[in-house]
């Protein structure tokens, strides 16, 4: 297992430390970006809430022109799409210089992961392997939230029946990526935890209220009228496209495959709402572990936008599963993955990850049904 943790890690590691040594006037020559990348979108949305420049942030045009007027480079196809609430956290960094800001927001995702891993009951061996995954250092490199969200989806599954309060909150503060906790209701609803989920309403209700209060209702208003249409069309451009080459959404694969917006839009409720049914069920009667490392795989599917770093989780379930069972070629296989599918996907210009996760799924119910059938 060592040997392919290892090998898995050096392109991201690699990429990480060209993205770091070659940056000539503060912007790299490997990824024509800041060597922050994505977190200095979230820095500068942080920056401009501070001004109450909130048009500036949730439309798009006006978001890319003042990163080019300001800071001298493309941002691409990156609207800041995330809900209002991401502002209380994101405002404070931005007090700080963006390497200071970058280096702390680092620092508390893997802190904050490391903690839910530890509460999940992975050993130390196994933590260490996670924050060497391939999804990991890619979300290192990008400066992207998906230790961040791994952790509170992780903490709020692990958590639901022995601590529902604290499980209520994180499962709430997943509100700075929605579509992460898709299924945590489900799961919860499976596993009767009535009073994790009664809480997470709640303390959805204060993050939402709380953001009101700090900035006013008009981030609501362009968040909903402006950022999410543009992020529907992000995601309904005909792929392959660059952005979509390290997409893992089922619904960018069905574009891929020639289905129509509407077709993939009907398939996506059609087989969401099969795996909410699923996702129930195997929180009802699975062991623990069986359980959650399903409602993982299964809220990857069912997110209709999401990249490689956001499989900080995927990494976290297969350490899990490799602590109880051991290495296996499977394990092994679905633990690369996330560090060859760029290649892949460019070869079959088809982001077919999502058949991956749909193949550990099956995998760990298999699993799983083993060992109730030894128990």
């Amino acid at each position: 297992m060592l040997v392919i943790v290892v090998l898995s890690a050096l392109r991201p590691a690699a990429w990480l430390l060209l993205e770091w040594r070659h940056c000539p006037g503060g912007i790299c020559a490997v990824s024509g970006t800041p060597p922050e990348w994505d977190f200095t979108i979230f820095w500068i949305g942080g920056r401009l809430a501070r001004l109450r420049d909130f048009s500036d942030i949730f439309v798009f045009s006006n978001f890319h022109q003042y990163i080019l007027a300001h800071f001298h480079y493309d941002v691409g196809l990156s609207p800041f799409a995330y809900p209002p609430p991401v502002l209380l956290l994101l405002t404070p960094l931005a007090l700080l210089p963006l390497p200071v800001a970058y280096g702390l927001w680092v620092v508390a995702g893997t802190a904050a992961l490391l903690a839910a891993l530890r509460l999940a009951g992975l050993r130390w061996l196994g933590c260490f392997f996670v924050v060497l995954s391939p999804p990991f250092l890619y979300n290192l490199l990008l400066g992207q939230n998906g230790a961040f969200t791994g952790a509170l989806l992780i903490a709020a599954l692990s958590l639901a029946a022995a601590q529902p309060v604290r499980a209520g909150w994180y499962a709430a503060l997943l509100l700075i990526k929605p579509q992460i906790g898709l299924l945590v209701p489900a799961a919860w609803a499976g596993g009767r935890h009535w009073r994790a989920l009664a809480v997470s309403l709640l303390a959805a209700s204060v993050l939402t209220g709380a953001s009101v209060l700090e900035f006013g209702p008009q981030p609501w208003r362009l968040y909903l009228g402006a950022a999410l249409p543009e992020m529907g069309h992000v995601m309904n451009t005909a792929a392959p496209q660059y952005s979509q080459v390290n997409s893992i959404t089922s619904y960018v694969l069905l574009r891929a495959l020639g289905l129509s917006v509407n077709a993939a839009v009907a398939c996506e409720w059609l087989y969401g709402g099969l795996f909410c049914i699923f996702c129930l069920i195997a929180n009802r009667g699975a062991r623990a572990e069986t359980a959650l490392a399903a409602t993982v795989l299964l809220s990857l599917l069912v997110m209709p936008y999401g990249h490689t770093y956001d499989m900080v989780a995927y990494a976290a379930v297969l350490a899990l599963i490799a602590q109880a069972h051991g290495p296996s070629p499977a394990l092994a296989f679905f633990w690369f993955w996330p560090a060859i599918s760029r290649d892949v996907v460019v070869q079959l210009a088809a982001p077919i990850t999502p058949l991956v996760i749909l193949a550990a799924l099956v995998w760990v119910v298999r699993l799983g049904a083993r060992d109730a059938r030894l128990a």
